[in-house]
């Protein structure tokens, strides 16, 4: 841990946890007969067996996050773990879910350090990480995956988000950045007035594509964000004040009077479910020279589709984790929805919205960033939206 003008840093060792190269067993995809394009393969991941193992906030049991078992379930039921130093061999029980799985280790010595592992013949052997979930405490905590974004984007976004809903924590996990190391990473947030607390994973694993091969939730493969939600909430989250799900292109809407994190201590069962709205890639003539000069970033765009109904965009979430039943380990953050929450309709009526910025993107997925001019019949600007971002381009130092 490191402190940047005030900002505690934290970089957290993680204990990842893959088979064998010897090994001549996989990870197979849902329908494997199915052909799918080499790309699919290239990023699906048949190895990762955990991404992290730590200790509950509880202290008496130790939590392994990783994909979901698929081909492997079998494998995982038979599977032999040891606590060292002393020995004792731990009793596991498995929550899977369609992107993810928690394992619980119960009742684990007070000194184990490490966990042996007998999985399918091969041993492995992995360290048992600190929960962090006390030094997090009352914290308002915004978090998301990075790859290559620019970093004046993510100071941007860490800024916007301090200011208008009083985030004091921001969790990065960085998926193997190679336009800019960490210690640049670090310093383009810390710098930011109000913050508290940086926590930057190196998560440099595949990452999954979409699978248009089966019929339901094509994103089914996208392992490890959601593994990472996951760990947000049970490595760190547990007595957060609130946990924000929103990526580096997405703001979400001020609100008068309050902000997102409080909403979540009046929403249904904790869960402040978001509406989202698309903001088009285009700039204002009074922008445009300044935007190209400087490359592009939120505040130049506030431009939204006059028919939005073309072009859906699904919710996000914030949530208070201090609710009994987030205890339950079948309890899994997703990108939209919180997957095991009571009373689902209510959980997920929004109570707030959000800007997703298509210009703010690296194309990594789809061709968004491909920034043009307003057309008076298609666009118009959303005022509120102007209001809220016209001063985050315009500061070199990612503060508003």
């Amino acid at each position: 841990m490191s402190a940047g003008k005030g900002v505690q840093v934290y970089r957290p060792a993680h204990s990842a946890v893959f088979l064998a190269d010897k090994a001549r067993l996989r990870r197979r995809p849902r329908a494997p007969g199915r052909k799918r394009p080499l790309s699919f393969y290239e990023q699906f991941e048949d190895k990762a067996l955990f991404y992290d193992c730590f200790w509950h906030h509880g202290g008496a049991d130790i939590l392994l996050v990783g994909p979901p078992p698929l081909n492997l379930a079998e494998h995982y039921k038979q599977a032999r773990f040891v606590a060292k130093p002393s020995g004792v061999e731990l009793k596991a029980e498995f929550f899977p879910s369609r992107s993810t799985m928690t394992t619980r280790l119960a009742d684990a010595p007070t000194d184990t350090t490490h966990v042996e592992m007998n999985f399918s013949g091969e041993l492995y052997r992995f360290a048992v990480q600190p929960s962090l979930v006390e030094k997090f405490a009352g914290a308002r905590i915004l978090f998301s995956m990075n790859k290559n974004n620019e970093l004046r984007w993510i100071s941007d976004w860490v800024a916007y988000h301090v200011r208008h809903h009083h985030a004091d924590s921001v969790v990065l996990f960085d998926n193997g950045s190679n336009l800019y190391g960490h210690e640049e990473l670090e310093q383009a947030v810390t710098r930011i007035e109000g913050l508290k607390r940086l926590v930057l994973f190196s998560w440099p694993y595949r990452f999954g594509r979409t699978d248009s091969r089966v019929f339901t939730y094509h994103y089914w493969a996208h392992f490890l964000q959601i593994s990472s939600m996951g760990l947000v909430l049970r490595r760190l989250g547990m007595r957060a004040e609130a946990i924000l799900n929103c990526d580096v292109d997405e703001l979400v809407a001020p609100v008068a009077g309050s902000d997102i994190f409080k909403l979540t201590q009046t929403a249904s069962y904790g869960v402040a479910s978001l509406s989202g709205k698309w903001v088009e890639a285009v700039i204002a003539p009074d922008r445009s020279g300044y935007a190209h000069a400087q490359g592009f970033r939120h505040g130049d765009f506030s431009y939204m589709r006059r028919d939005p109904s073309r072009f859906l965009c699904p919710k996000k979430w914030a949530l208070n984790p201090r609710n009994d039943w987030v205890e339950n380990l079948n309890i899994f953050p997703y990108w939209h929805r919180i997957m095991g929450a009571p009373e689902r309709r209510s959980t997920e009526k929004p109570v707030c919205s959000f800007w997703h910025f298509r210009g703010i993107s690296t194309n990594w997925k789809q061709t968004r960033r491909q920034p043009d001019k307003p057309s008076s019949l298609l666009h118009y600007r959303d005022e509120k939206l102007f209001r809220a971002v016209k001063n985050i381009s315009r500061t070199g130092r990612g503060t508003l």
